[in-house]
């Protein structure tokens, strides 16, 4: 949900700003990793509420939780630099895909 929402209008418009300025500021840079950071935290969490829910143990949730997030901000580097709109297919698409890789390796967590 938070990658459609990214890539439709004025939020799309203000990642493409805040992109271009942060050279110049600081500020956003910290902003965009601490953002970075809580994504990380909120997806580990998650894996680890589903470990447990699932008897199936996890040795580090942070290691899938990090490559998910910047897998998406890779992917979201290319896409909003897209002169097209990314459609909701496509999306959708990747992020199946990603989860599908990451889960396959889940006997290495």
């Amino acid at each position: 949900r938070a990658l459609s929402f990214s890539l439709e209008g004025d939020q799309l418009d203000v990642n493409r700003l805040i992109n271009s300025a942060s050279g110049q500021f600081p500020e956003v840079v910290r902003a965009a990793y601490e953002s970075t950071r809580l994504g990380i935290e909120q997806i580990t969490a998650y894996i680890e509420r589903c470990s447990e829910a699932e008897g199936i143990p996890c040795k580090n949730a942070s290691i899938p939780a990090e490559c998910f997030i910047l897998l998406i901000r890779g992917w979201y580097g290319q896409a909003f630099l897209r002169e097209e709109p990314v459609s909701n297919d496509e999306r959708q698409s990747w992020v199946e895909s990603m989860v599908d890789l990451l889960v396959a390796g889940r006997s290495h967590w």
